[in-house]
């Protein structure tokens, strides 16, 4: 295993711990939260690459979902007359 491999399996293993820790100390405030942020999260990568994300997130890929993608409003914003 060379450098860079070593180097990303080392980044994979602190951002599942980082996924983690959070959950497991505070349950279902953070699963919450994420499960309400998780549409905008997959606005942020390419269409082909949410289905990885969703894999290494553990989270739904389900095509499904409303997913805001960057420069994209919210009813919200757009209820508001945001533009």
């Amino acid at each position: 295993m060379g450098a860079a491999e070593s180097s990303e399996r080392g980044h994979e293993a602190r951002a599942r711990l980082w996924w983690l820790a959070p959950r497991v100390t505070h349950g279902a405030r953070v699963a919450a939260t994420v499960d309400e942020l998780w549409p905008y999260a997959l606005g942020v990568v390419e269409p082909d690459l949410r289905p990885e994300l969703a894999r290494r997130g553990g989270l739904s890929d389900d095509s499904s979902l409303t997913v805001f993608g960057r420069g994209e409003q919210t009813p919200e914003l757009g209820a508001l007359g945001w533009t």
